[in-house]
C-alpha cells in the first residue's frame, strides 16, 4: 500500500489511462489525466504535484521524467506499439504510420529509462490492467488504501475513453503555449544533465 506521496504514472497512449484516472480517484485522492496539457510553465507542474492527495497519468510526459520533484511515486504502463497505433486510429486520429511508430518507440524507450533509473517504479502493462489483479497492484502502489473490489467491479463495466478529435483540437488551439513549456523543459533538462 502506498505511503500517501503524490504519484505520476507515465504511459503510452491508449493504455486505459482515462479509465485508470477515474479508478484511482478514490477516497480523498484525485487522479488527473494528461494534466500536463493544462500547464503553461514548470511552476504549474510543481503546483499540481504540491496539492495533497494528488496523482496523474501522463501519456506525453515520459521524455521529461528527469524533471520530477524528489519523492514522487512513479509507475509505468506499456502496450505493444502496433496496438497503440491501431487504438489511436479506432479513436479517430489520423497520422503517418511510420512517424507515429517512431514517436511511440521513443516514448517507450523513455519508459525503459524510467523503470531502470528511478527507484521503486511499478512497471505494468495494458494487458495486466485488464485484470483485477493488475489493477490491485497499481491501485495499492498509488493510493494509501487497500483495493476496493466493489469499486473496481463497478468501473470495470464502464468504457471510459477520451474524445481523441476533441483532445487533438485542444492541442492545436494551445500549440504555442504547449511548445513554450516543452522548450523550457528541454532547456532545464539539458542544464541538469550538464551539471
Amino acid at each position: 500500500m502506498s505511503d500517501g506521496r503524490p504519484y505520476v504514472i507515465f504511459a503510452l497512449p491508449r493504455c486505459r489511462t482515462a479509465w485508470l484516472s477515474r479508478f484511482l480517484t478514490y477516497g480523498d485522492w484525485q487522479c488527473g489525466h494528461d494534466e500536463l496539457r493544462h500547464c503553461r510553465s514548470l511552476e504549474d507542474v510543481a503546483s499540481w504535484l504540491s496539492q495533497p492527495c494528488t496523482g496523474t497519468i501522463e501519456t506525453a510526459a515520459a521524455p521529461f521524467w528527469r524533471l520530477l520533484p524528489a519523492g514522487i511515486r512513479v509507475a509505468t504502463i506499456r502496450r505493444p506499439i502496433p496496438d497503440v497505433l491501431a487504438s489511436l486510429r479506432r479513436g479517430g486520429m489520423t497520422f503517418d504510420d511510420e512517424a507515429m511508430a517512431q514517436l511511440m518507440t521513443r516514448y517507450d524507450a523513455k519508459l525503459t529509462q524510467i523503470e531502470h533509473r528511478l527507484p521503486g517504479v511499478l512497471a505494468t502493462t495494458f494487458d495486466e490492467l485488464g485484470t483485477e489483479e493488475g489493477c490491485v497492484r497499481l491501485f495499492e502502489h498509488c493510493v494509501p488504501y487497500l483495493h476496493d473490489h466493489r469499486w473496481w467491479n463497478y468501473l470495470d463495466a464502464i468504457n471510459i475513453q477520451v474524445n481523441i478529435p476533441h483532445m487533438m483540437g485542444y492541442f492545436r488551439a494551445y500549440a504555442p503555449q504547449i511548445e513554450t513549456l516543452r522548450t523550457n523543459a528541454v532547456k532545464l533538462q539539458r542544464s541538469l544533465l550538464e551539471t
